[in-house]
């Protein structure tokens, strides 16, 4: 319902920037879906939604990023800091995309960088799952703007920004911010939907509301209503 009369000449920009699926990170991790039920049923969930979503806007681009839930966990037994393309979620990338590939109005970007790119209304974002730089603390326990405006203007004056960021997405944290940060980037943190896990209990979280970061574009503001459902 999120803006629903402008739906008809809006392009929805859906970020599906990784942990789409529970993997099996810790080695205690017991009574986890087997990998073949989740990685089916993720994209069963993605592809209805996209499905649905095709009935109300015009056009659909996917961004698409992998995250540390769903690393191939025998080559990166921590975070994955090379090949993070190397997934289980870009099989599912790629699956949604050979699903979609009739459909014009439905667009996939699946980058082997960590960090991706897009321009709207001359402004730039920059979608990186959360977990990519280890200097980013969670802004759950600690929203440090100092530091992760430092890495923003590193990220600006890389040669795929050439001095313009203008917005940072990431997800990984569990807990849905928005921050204006002192280099005037805006910040956007998605939340999660699996709300409080065992794991999640064991760092501290106790409650943890399930939600989804949805905001829009504007001409003049490069992140305008904004609302964590």
């Amino acid at each position: 319902d999120f803006k629903r009369h402008k739906a008809d000449r809006t392009t929805l920009r859906v970020c599906l920037n990784g942990d789409i699926i529970q993997g099996l990170i810790h080695l205690d991790d017991v009574n986890i879906r087997e990998y073949v039920y989740q990685m089916w049923e993720a994209r069963w969930y993605v592809a209805s939604m996209l499905r649905f979503w095709q009935t109300k806007f015009r056009r659909i681009i996917v961004e698409c990023q992998s995250g540390n839930h769903d690393r191939v966990i025998h080559r990166s037994p921590g975070r994955a800091v090379t090949q993070k393309f190397n997934s289980h979620a870009s099989v599912i990338y790629l699956w949604l995309r050979d699903m979609f590939s009739d459909n014009k109005d439905v667009e996939f970007h699946i980058v082997k960088s960590p960090v991706t790119k897009w321009e709207a209304f001359g402004f730039s974002y920059a979608l990186m799952h959360g977990d990519t730089d280890s200097r980013i603390s969670n802004p759950a326990g600690k929203l440090d703007t100092k530091m992760i405006s430092r890495i923003a203007n590193e990220l600006a004056l890389s040669p795929m920004f050439k001095g313009k960021l203008d917005v940072m997405v990431l997800g990984h944290h569990h807990s849905s911010t928005y921050a204006w940060l002192p280099s005037g980037v805006d910040l956007v943190v998605n939340g999660n939907l699996d709300g409080v896990s065992p794991f999640a209990s064991s760092l501290g979280f106790r409650n943890n509301r399930a939600s989804q970061v949805v905001f829009e574009s504007l001409p003049n503001h490069p992140v305008g209503d904004f609302r964590a459902v």
